[in-house]
């Protein structure tokens, strides 16, 4: 969901992907990876604002079935990057949902996006 574009210009390192919440809108993101129905180990992913806090949940999913979720808040990084370990890195999923919420403020829009999704196979 959401309009989600690749940066060849930004990252850490480059490129990474984001999407952009309007002024004054929460506008919500969606990505899911899968490795072809195979299994695989999510360890982390390294997340993006330009200007807010970055609300977060990553699920987990093994033929269907939730084997995890995980949610969080940071805390506004002023246009850095933030690594985030899942404390399930030991469970094995098909499918990882991450969705981000954009909660751009009233006078400006705002990019969030991620970079670096750290797998295991």
């Amino acid at each position: 969901s959401a309009d989600w574009i690749a940066l060849t210009t930004y990252g850490n390192p480059q490129p990474f992907i984001e999407f952009f919440g309007p002024a004054g809108v929460t506008a919500a993101g969606e990505l899911r990876v899968t490795a072809d129905g195979a299994p695989f180990w999510l360890n982390s992913i390294d997340f993006y604002s330009s200007t807010t806090k970055i609300p977060y949940v990553i699920e987990g999913f093994l033929n269907s079935a939730q084997m995890f979720a995980v949610s969080d808040v940071i805390g506004n990084t002023f246009g850095a990057f933030a690594r985030r370990s899942n404390p399930k890195a030991d469970v094995p999923v098909q499918e990882i949902r991450i969705r981000l919420s954009n909660p751009s403020a009233a006078c400006c829009g705002n990019p969030m996006g991620v970079d670096n999704i750290v797998v295991n196979r």
